[in-house]
Protein backbone atom coordinates (compact mmCIF):
# COMPACT_ATOMS: atom_id res chain seq x y z
CA UNK A 1 0.00 0.00 0.00
CA UNK A 2 1.29 3.36 -0.71
CA UNK A 3 0.05 6.59 1.08
CA UNK A 4 0.06 8.55 -1.67
CA UNK A 5 -2.03 8.37 -4.97
CA UNK A 6 -0.30 7.90 -8.58
CA UNK A 7 -2.17 10.50 -10.10
CA UNK A 8 -0.41 9.24 -13.76
CA UNK A 9 -2.02 5.49 -12.77
CA UNK A 10 -5.43 5.68 -15.32
CA UNK A 11 -7.01 3.27 -12.45
CA UNK A 12 -7.23 6.52 -10.03
CA UNK A 13 -8.75 8.59 -13.19
CA UNK A 14 -11.30 6.52 -13.78
CA UNK A 15 -11.83 6.33 -10.13
CA UNK A 16 -11.92 9.96 -9.53
CA UNK A 17 -14.25 10.11 -12.80
CA UNK A 18 -16.53 7.83 -11.16
CA UNK A 19 -16.90 9.51 -8.11
CA UNK A 20 -17.23 13.40 -9.98
CA UNK A 21 -19.73 11.07 -12.39
CA UNK A 22 -21.80 10.35 -9.29
CA UNK A 23 -22.06 13.83 -7.62
CA UNK A 24 -23.09 15.79 -10.82
CA UNK A 25 -25.97 13.05 -11.99
CA UNK A 26 -27.17 13.43 -8.04
CA UNK A 27 -26.75 9.86 -7.13
CA UNK A 28 -28.14 8.66 -4.00
CA UNK A 29 -25.75 8.77 -0.70
CA UNK A 30 -25.47 5.10 -1.17
CA UNK A 31 -24.09 5.62 -4.53
CA UNK A 32 -21.72 8.31 -3.60
CA UNK A 33 -21.08 6.27 -0.73
CA UNK A 34 -19.00 3.08 -2.49
CA UNK A 35 -17.62 5.59 -4.90
CA UNK A 36 -15.74 7.04 -2.63
CA UNK A 37 -14.78 3.88 -1.03
CA UNK A 38 -13.73 3.07 -4.62
CA UNK A 39 -11.45 6.05 -4.82
CA UNK A 40 -9.97 5.02 -1.07
CA UNK A 41 -9.16 2.12 -1.92
CA UNK A 42 -8.16 2.44 -5.99
CA UNK A 43 -6.12 5.38 -5.17
CA UNK A 44 -3.48 3.43 -2.56
CA UNK A 45 -4.55 5.93 0.46
CA UNK A 46 -6.61 2.87 2.59
CA UNK A 47 -6.37 -0.78 2.22
CA UNK A 48 -9.97 -1.88 2.03
CA UNK A 49 -10.11 -4.13 5.75
CA UNK A 50 -9.31 -0.94 6.75
CA UNK A 51 -12.64 0.86 5.73
CA UNK A 52 -16.00 0.06 8.08
CA UNK A 53 -19.21 0.99 6.98
CA UNK A 54 -22.48 2.74 8.70
CA UNK A 55 -20.20 2.40 12.19
CA UNK A 56 -21.95 3.77 15.61
CA UNK A 57 -19.32 7.26 16.43
CA UNK A 58 -19.94 5.25 19.75
CA UNK A 59 -21.48 2.42 22.11
CA UNK A 60 -25.42 2.63 22.37
CA UNK A 61 -25.49 5.68 19.52
CA UNK A 62 -28.19 4.88 17.56
CA UNK A 63 -26.64 7.18 14.56
CA UNK A 64 -23.95 5.70 12.45
CA UNK A 65 -21.10 7.19 10.25
CA UNK A 66 -21.07 6.58 6.61
CA UNK A 67 -17.64 5.05 6.11
CA UNK A 68 -14.59 4.89 9.01
CA UNK A 69 -11.13 4.82 7.39
CA UNK A 70 -8.03 4.23 9.98
CA UNK A 71 -8.87 7.12 12.23
CA UNK A 72 -11.09 9.18 10.14
CA UNK A 73 -15.12 9.13 9.61
CA UNK A 74 -16.42 10.01 6.61
CA UNK A 75 -19.85 11.35 5.92
CA UNK A 76 -21.30 11.49 2.53
CA UNK A 77 -23.86 13.46 1.66
CA UNK A 78 -25.92 14.16 -1.78
CA UNK A 79 -24.45 17.81 -1.27
CA UNK A 80 -22.69 18.85 1.19
CA UNK A 81 -24.22 22.22 0.96
CA UNK A 82 -25.31 24.87 -1.72
CA UNK A 83 -24.94 24.03 -5.60
CA UNK A 84 -23.18 27.18 -6.17
CA UNK A 85 -19.40 27.58 -4.40
CA UNK A 86 -18.75 25.97 -1.01
CA UNK A 87 -20.73 26.87 1.83
CA UNK A 88 -21.56 23.89 3.68
CA UNK A 89 -24.96 23.32 5.37
CA UNK A 90 -24.39 23.59 9.53
CA UNK A 91 -26.89 20.68 10.17
CA UNK A 92 -24.47 18.56 8.09
CA UNK A 93 -21.48 19.78 10.05
CA UNK A 94 -23.23 19.76 13.32
CA UNK A 95 -23.65 16.10 12.55
CA UNK A 96 -20.75 15.08 11.95
CA UNK A 97 -18.87 17.56 14.88
CA UNK A 98 -21.37 15.69 16.98
CA UNK A 99 -20.09 11.90 15.35
CA UNK A 100 -16.61 13.51 17.19
CA UNK A 101 -17.68 14.06 20.32
CA UNK A 102 -19.29 11.02 20.74
CA UNK A 103 -16.19 9.49 19.71
CA UNK A 104 -14.10 11.05 21.93
CA UNK A 105 -16.53 11.29 24.75
CA UNK A 106 -16.98 7.09 24.41
CA UNK A 107 -13.03 6.07 24.22
CA UNK A 108 -11.03 8.99 24.28
CA UNK A 109 -10.15 8.80 20.66
CA UNK A 110 -9.53 11.91 18.77
CA UNK A 111 -10.79 11.19 15.33
CA UNK A 112 -10.49 13.53 12.48
CA UNK A 113 -13.11 13.63 10.17
CA UNK A 114 -14.77 14.48 6.34
CA UNK A 115 -17.57 15.62 4.94
CA UNK A 116 -18.03 14.80 1.48
CA UNK A 117 -20.42 14.85 -1.68
CA UNK A 118 -17.93 13.08 -3.99
CA UNK A 119 -16.91 16.77 -5.26
CA UNK A 120 -16.41 18.27 -2.57
CA UNK A 121 -13.99 17.33 0.74
CA UNK A 122 -14.58 19.20 4.00
CA UNK A 123 -12.11 18.05 7.15
CA UNK A 124 -13.43 18.67 10.26
CA UNK A 125 -11.79 17.88 14.09
CA UNK A 126 -12.85 17.94 17.77
CA UNK A 127 -13.04 21.72 18.58
CA UNK A 128 -12.57 23.19 15.34
CA UNK A 129 -14.70 26.12 15.64
CA UNK A 130 -16.71 27.12 12.89
CA UNK A 131 -16.16 26.49 8.91
CA UNK A 132 -13.77 28.67 6.81
CA UNK A 133 -14.21 27.99 3.20
CA UNK A 134 -11.87 31.36 1.85
CA UNK A 135 -8.56 31.05 0.82
CA UNK A 136 -5.93 29.21 2.52
CA UNK A 137 -8.54 27.25 4.18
Amino acid sequence: MTNQPKIDDPRCREAAAELLRRHVDYEPEANITSAVRNFLTITGLVESGMIAEEVAPAPGSVRSVDLTALNAYIEVKRRIGVPAGMVPDPANIAQLDDYLEQAHAASGVTRMGVLTDGKRWLLRWRGMGPVRTAPPY
